[in-house]
């Protein structure tokens, strides 16, 4: 077959298939609402302003977060507050046009920045404000930023109970928690709890902490901290559950608690956030039916049209839509000038290297030649707990003596050695002037403890 007229055929499939693709990805108004589309057009502005006004409004937050909105809103310590949308970077002002402090409010299931909001965030709250992040789960860009590791201990059970460590905050007896299903019968679920232990700031205060009701060793896990950073403050809360609509309503518990976390707060402009959470893209409709408003719709260019394919989101935006084009028409080309067989090199598979160990020996070298061994101890410390938690499964949050104890018979170490290790972290806590002497020392006893372990 001659060359063009190969190309003749590949490029007329290419141009059928994407009239085929435009045409079946099209929106038309569907049968049954036409006559609301033409009801529209003929209405006055009267008629459209009363619709509006009439019409249900948008939910605060897709989470349930209606009832704390407006326990902020009329705060004695609220200056003013805004609603604020995504991108961070672009839409939240890190310098205060008043004398308070710039406050950003995130309450929903997760914490969903990209890596630059994620970076904005951090250098809104080292300008001297304060971020308050409430979420079941943080997104990679912004966890990493705050831990070294995983930032959350996930915990199964069915109840917890709950209570501030300040003195002046606690209250007798604990709040009691339970899970709830839609149908108010009680369920066991997962908790999650801040992994404080893999934090990267050092200067951070726990203000309260839950523990489970079948947990016999009544071990406190994290629930709100507070970190500083910088010049202002970052406050963390794991379980949205207990700032919920339902929460706040069922008794006066879940209102007292919220009202001593809003506590820690301090008075300020809040920018509340109200479009987290990952559906959050069903609450951007400004104008539609009453599914629309209650984000099942679509936004204000489809109203009273049906949507027939998913592809019309980018057939609708001009760049969108010029980029299919493009992509199909090198794919084509593709098609047209690559479909002939060649023979591929198979290159030499390569010896696989560990290079996180070369990055722990970089990393060393650099703090011991800066002489910042307190640093170097304070990744001893960390990696040694982390084995204590994955081998024995123990929790290190105290290390008291009940709990070395339990180690030592455990891992088959005497107790007078598990001391002596936590007494050299603690000793170096803080401390930048730790010599060499103590640096060999403390790995000498690591080392003794890694070999004669069970």
């Amino acid at each position: 077959m001659n060359k063009w007229v190969k190309y003749s055929i590949s490029g007329a499939i290419l141009l059928g298939f994407i009239y085929v693709l435009y045409h079946f990805s099209s929106v038309e108004p569907a049968p049954e609402d036409l006559e609301q589309v033409k009801a529209e057009n003929t209405k006055s502005e009267r008629d459209q302003l009363a619709e509006e006004q009439t019409r249900r409004p948008i939910p605060i937050n897709p989470e349930g977060m209606y009832l704390i909105h407006h326990l902020f809103k009329s705060y004695d310590r609220t200056k003013k507050m805004k609603p604020m949308q995504s991108p961070i970077a672009k839409n939240l002002p890190v310098k205060s046009t008043n004398a308070f402090p710039n406050i950003y409010m995130l309450m929903g299931n997760g914490a969903y920045f990209n890596y630059e909001d994620a970076d904005a965030l951090i250098e809104f709250v080292k300008a001297g404000n304060v971020a308050f992040v409430c979420a079941d789960e943080l997104s990679y860009s912004l966890a990493s930023n705050l831990f070294w590791g995983e930032e959350l201990n996930s915990k199964y059970g069915e109840c917890m109970d709950v209570n501030f460590l300040h003195d002046s905050l606690e209250i007798l007896p604990d709040y009691h928690w339970f899970y709830t299903g839609d149908d108010g019968e009680k369920k066991s679920d997962v908790w999650n709890f801040w992994n404080i232990d893999g934090l990267q700031y050092d200067e951070y205060s726990v203000l309260s902490a839950a523990i489970l009701c079948d947990d016999w060793v009544k071990t406190r896990n994290p629930i709100c901290v507070r970190i500083k950073i910088g010049e202002g403050m970052l406050f963390l809360h794991s379980e949205t559950s207990m700032f919920t609509n339902r929460t706040l309503m069922d008794d006066n518990q879940g209102l007292e608690y919220a009202e001593r976390i809003m506590s820690h707060i301090p008075r300020g402009n809040i920018y509340w956030h109200d479009l987290s959470g990952r559906n959050s893209h069903r609450y951007l409709a400004k104008k539609g039916s009453e599914e629309s408003a209650e984000g099942e719709g679509g936004g204000s260019e489809t109203y009273g049209k049906r949507r027939e394919s998913p592809l019309q989101f980018i057939l609708d935006s001009t760049a969108l839509r010029w980029a299919l084009y493009l992509l199909l028409l090198g794919l084509g080309f593709y098609i047209i000038f690559q479909s002939k067989r060649r023979r591929r090199i198979i290159p030499a598979a390569e010896k696989r290297v560990n290079s996180s160990v070369e990055f722990a020996d970089t990393v060393s070298q650099l703090y011991y030649q800066e002489r910042r061994h307190d640093k170097i101890v304070k990744h001893q410390e960390i990696v040694f707990k982390d084995f204590i938690r994955s081998t024995y499964y123990m929790t290190t949050l105290k290390a008291d003596d009940q709990f070395i104890s339990a180690l030592s018979k455990k891992s088959g170490v005497a107790t007078e050695k598990i001391a002596q290790i936590f007494k050299a972290f603690e000793y170096a806590e803080g401390n930048s002037s730790l010599n060499d002497e103590f640096l060999i020392t403390l790995q000498n006893k690591l080392d003794d403890f890694y070999k004669n372990c069970n």
